[in-house]
């Protein structure tokens, strides 16, 4: 993985792992309930679901802890608490035998369970991708089928990890490659973002009702080799959704300049990479700014966000929240005239957490530390805000 200084400017590769035969697909989350955040990682010529404990919560890993091996072919994860027990959970598309599978972290320390059914009916899932996409605060799967030239997402009905049938949010992809999810347009729900391969396309689509009925395909950009993967998060320290994307030979990102959904032309962040099929990101050296986390043939690495902007610096809003960062409360102070409709909290996986109407205080306590990110609908429009929880 490459450091990112905090304003898009990324250091040099860290090797996390070399002991994953052509990995795939990782994710960042607190696998083991320290605090930290730990790796997942899929490969797909040894078929290993596995992770990675953070042992200094600076970036230092340990050896690879397998979950289980499936059949070869395994291409995408994510990590999401799909029976609401607070712990992190993982999801699996294996695009050779059409599934798309579940495993329970049974203890919160990282013991899972084996594979639980969602779906055997998807014609070439290759990227999974968790998010509550319908607002009921526990955590859906959205799929993209490379073969089937589609993107769907299944329902968590119970919260306990039980799922519905496939539902459509688009088929205007050739070839989709891979999809991820966030509040791109700062309305406070989950969108969907895709790359697709066949037509060289960065996209994403409009949560439209906050339920889970999405809008037309909106191009990113037409990118230079196959697109292959696409993350969304707040890179540039200005608590909006951006996007980083990798390609056939390069890492890029594109800034939200407006927080509506509105992206800068490329930026490049590594172009010496050989096909880097997937990419992620988190903090994982605890500055309180997102790092970049990729992978190839030849492993898995990271790049450090180097230059970390602070809170301060981006409080010429009518809102603020105090104090920020916090171990607890957290309290919302507006200027005249602004009326508080509702917020929405986030967390760096563009997960839901909570959705409140008209209060003006938030409890994190209960949270584990780090970077979060909270939306409020006010009477002139909608606001992102970064928390940092400490």
């Amino acid at each position: 993985m490459d450091e990112n200084t905090g304003q898009g400017v990324f250091g040099s590769q860290q090797i996390i792992t070399t002991d994953a035969d052509q990995a795939r697909d990782i994710a960042a989350a607190d696998i083991d309930g320290d605090g930290d955040l730990d790796i997942f990682s899929v490969s797909q010529n040894d078929g290993k679901v596995a992770w990675y404990e953070n042992t200094d919560g600076l970036g230092t890993f340990g050896p690879q802890q397998l979950i289980g091996t499936i059949s070869i072919g395994v291409l995408s994860l994510s990590a999401a608490d799909f029976d609401s027990d607070t712990d992190i959970d993982l999801v699996v598309a294996n695009a050779s035998t059409d599934t798309v599978t579940w495993y329970e972290n049974t203890n919160g320390q990282g013991a899972f369970s084996g594979p639980q059914l969602i779906s055997n009916t998807l014609d070439g899932p290759i990227s999974v991708y968790a998010a509550d996409l319908d607002g009921d605060l526990d955590q859906d799967v959205a799929v993209a089928n490379f073969t089937g030239d589609s993107i769907v997402w299944f329902e968590n009905t119970n919260g306990q990890g039980t799922f519905g049938p496939a539902q459509v949010i688009s088929l205007n992809t050739i070839a989709a490659r891979n999809i991820s999810a966030g509040d791109l347009d700062g309305d406070g729900d989950i969108d969907i973002l895709s790359a697709s391969e066949g037509d060289n396309k960065i996209a994403w689509y409009e949560n439209t009702d906050g339920i889970g009925i999405f809008g037309a395909q909106q191009v990113i950009d037409i990118v230079t080799g196959n697109a292959a993967s696409v993350y969304s998060i707040d890179f540039d320290g200005d608590s909006d959704f951006d996007v980083v994307a990798t390609t056939t030979n390069a890492i890029v990102w594109y800034e939200n300049l407006d927080g509506l959904g509105n992206f800068s032309l490329e930026q490049l962040i590594d172009n010496s990479v050989s096909f880097a099929f997937f990419v992620s990101a988190a903090d994982l050296d605890g500055d309180s700014d997102m790092d970049v986390l990729s992978g190839d043939d030849n492993g898995v690495f990271w790049y450090e966000n180097q230059h970390p902007l602070a809170v301060a610096d981006h409080e010429i809003v009518p809102i603020r929240w105090y104090p920020n960062p916090t171990s607890g409360l957290v309290y919302l102070q507006h200027e005249p005239g602004i009326h508080i409709r509702f917020f929405t909290l986030f967390n760096t996986l563009g997960q839901r957490i909570l959705r409140e109407d008209g209060i003006t205080v938030l409890d994190l306590s209960s949270l584990a530390n780090g970077v979060y990110y909270v939306t409020v609908a006010t009477n002139t429009g909608t606001i992102t805000t970064q928390l940092v929880k400490e």
